[in-house]
């Protein structure tokens, strides 16, 4: 992975679609990549992020979301990770 920079937009679109998946605990990049129209190396990277970010599990085998995390991130983040100046 290249030198962590902090979460872009399309971490934030691959982590709701595991969240979206349900009880389903393993995830293929080449399913998702097809799923959510991103390129490979973008989901890879993608997923990458959000593990250094501890919303993934560490083992970079099995995508375990870390509910917790998740949830506490799209409640209280997002609106100062990606803020909108009028």
């Amino acid at each position: 992975m290249r030198k962590f920079n902090g979460l872009r937009p399309q971490d934030i679109v691959v982590l709701l679609k595991l969240v979206a998946s349900g009880s389903q605990w393993v995830w293929l990049g080449k399913e998702l990549d097809s799923e959510l129209l991103l390129s490979a190396s973008e989901v890879s990277e993608a997923l990458a992020r959000c593990r250094y970010s501890r919303l993934l599990a560490p083992e970079p085998g099995a995508h375990q979301l870390r509910a917790r995390a998740v949830l506490e991130f799209l409640l209280h983040s997002l609106p100062y990770v990606f803020a909108v100046r009028w």
